[in-house]
């Protein structure tokens, strides 16, 4: 089998981004839209933004997002690993900022949190396959 058969989409390659080292500007650019234009169209398989499935998974996670805010001490925890898990950190500050209850918060009054795979220090230093330990996973949500 052939060694990038088994990795993930997210994990592969993009041929449209193959030469973004040696492209001028302009095809910098374009290149980058093209890989946009694959998000909203579809992808290697995969369904698009813009497919109905797609849109009544948003929307159910949307619903499931304002049941739990609804709810005195509900909380919503956003979770990824790499870039995702750095992105979930940032989306938590910002919504408990737009909130009002940034960093001088109590912890319970931030209804928004993260989970990062590799912990705190992953923000930073990258944590090479803390991905495919689900049962450090498993712990992290349950403290």
């Amino acid at each position: 089998m052939h060694p990038h058969a088994r990795l993930r989409v997210t994990e592969q390659a993009n041929p449209l981004t193959a030469s973004l080292d040696v492209l001028p500007p302009l095809g910098l650019v374009r290149a980058l839209g093209s890989c946009d234009a694959q998000l909203f169209s579809g992808a290697h398989g995969l369904p698009g933004l813009s497919d109905d499935a797609t849109a009544r998974a948003a929307a159910c996670a949307a619903r499931a997002v304002a049941r739990a805010l609804r709810h005195p001490h509900g909380r919503v925890l956003i979770a990824g690993c790499g870039t995702s898990g750095r992105l979930a950190h940032l989306i938590a500050r910002d919504m408990n900022e737009a909130a009002g209850a940034g960093a001088g918060a109590a912890p319970g009054a931030r209804r928004f949190g993260y989970l990062l795979a590799g912990g705190d220090g992953a923000l930073l230093v990258p944590q090479e396959a803390v991905e495919d330990a689900p049962d450090a996973a498993r712990e992290d949500l349950r403290r």
